[in-house]
């Protein structure tokens, strides 16, 4: 996050932990430390398809303003998979 303040950047994508029983595993960690553009970012994804979620929202954060602008809004009628998106 302190990241995105410095450098201005329109989405900051975290990695996550899936937790299966006991079993607790590290996704979406990519060890290149500072900011990737598209290309960067598509290329660690096709080394591990399976670590990364693209569509959905509950691990990314977005500039405010790309909200405001787009008048972005979660549609409320939506209960299931609603942050496939």
């Amino acid at each position: 996050m302190r990241a995105s303040g410095e450098s201005g950047c329109d989405m900051v994508i975290a990695d996550f932990y899936r937790v299966i029983g006991e079993r607790v595993s590290q996704k979406g960690n990519i060890e290149e430390e500072g900011i990737m553009d598209r290309a960067g970012y598509a290329d660690e994804m096709m080394r591990k398809p399976a670590d990364f979620y693209y569509g959905v929202l509950w691990n990314k954060f977005y500039k405010r303003s790309i909200i405001e602008k787009y008048q972005l809004k979660m549609d409320n009628a939506i209960s299931w998979c609603e942050d496939f998106m």
